[in-house]
């Protein structure tokens, strides 16, 4: 797999995508745009993303945006292939940003909501709606259990809504164009990002990254395949092994009763 050039990423690239909204601001309006009723005054950016996945042994989140104000913690990732798409995916947020919380300390009762945002260059689930929103809800009642976890997706391909705030932004992230004045502003950070010596430094850094764990999944991949093809080998082995000594067997017990006969007849 060939990693992209930086000049060729846009705002759809998880690394673009990361870069532009380490701006508070713009983080801030885009969840705005997503989630107008929450009516955001304020907004701050407490983690980067290593940060929070080296915070604890385990693989960690790749949130692209991780931001929280006194009543609100939010969780904002790009997701561009449909065929890795998984709800499981924002289960696994969800349950590894609590127990972050939990181990900075936070008593359970005093976990602010929690927003995982999933914006998808794809419809997620097929009916063409701009936003889907999921809370945990009684089958029986159909009562909220209001236990302060939403998971939201995004879907920039919906045909709905297209001249709403969201929309614009939509539109924006599939097709590259400049639709408003916050879409303008985010393109103009874009491009001065790629010609940016920091940009350019911390995508090198992540080419490395990538090439390394690609070599060692390359690596691991090769091993994989020996170990399966002994093991199939060896399967077939043992078949054929069990074909012959069946046969074996067979041809040992007609002559066995070939013996037999002959004994009988000299009787």
């Amino acid at each position: 797999m060939k990693l992209k050039k930086l000049e060729e990423l846009t705002i759809r690239d998880d690394f673009i995508f990361g870069k532009v909204f380490e701006d508070t601001e713009l983080a801030k309006e885009l969840i705005s745009r997503i989630l107008p009723e929450l009516h955001l005054k304020d907004l701050k950016c407490v983690i980067r993303q290593r940060d929070l996945k080296d915070s604890y042994g385990t693989r960690g989140i790749r949130l692209d945006i991780y931001s929280e104000n006194e009543e609100y913690l939010f969780g904002v990732e790009m997701h561009n292939n449909r065929w890795t798409f998984s709800p499981k995916r924002a289960r696994y947020y969800k349950a590894t940003t609590n127990m972050y919380l939990l181990e900075q300390g936070q008593d359970v009762d005093e976990l602010k909501d929690l927003y995982i945002i999933i914006i998808c260059t794809y419809d997620p689930f097929g009916h063409d709606k701009m936003i889907y929103r999921y809370e945990n809800v009684c089958h029986e009642t159909g009562e909220e259990l209001r236990d302060g976890e939403h998971i939201v997706y995004v879907n920039c391909t919906a045909a709905e809504n297209r001249e709403t705030e969201i929309g614009r932004f939509c539109r924006y992230v599939m097709s590259g164009e400049v639709q408003d004045r916050f879409t303008g502003t985010l393109e103009e950070k874009v491009q001065r990002g790629r010609q940016s010596p920091e940009w350019k430094e911390s995508y090198m850094v992540l080419e490395l990254k990538m090439m390394e764990m690609m070599k060692e999944a390359r690596k691991e991949g090769l091993e994989m395949g020996r170990r399966e093809g002994l093991e199939a080998g060896h399967a077939e082995g043992r078949a054929e092994g069990r074909a012959e000594g069946r046969a074996e067997g067979r041809a040992e017990g007609r002559n066995q009763q070939m013996i037999s006969d002959l004994k009988v007849m000299k009787l």
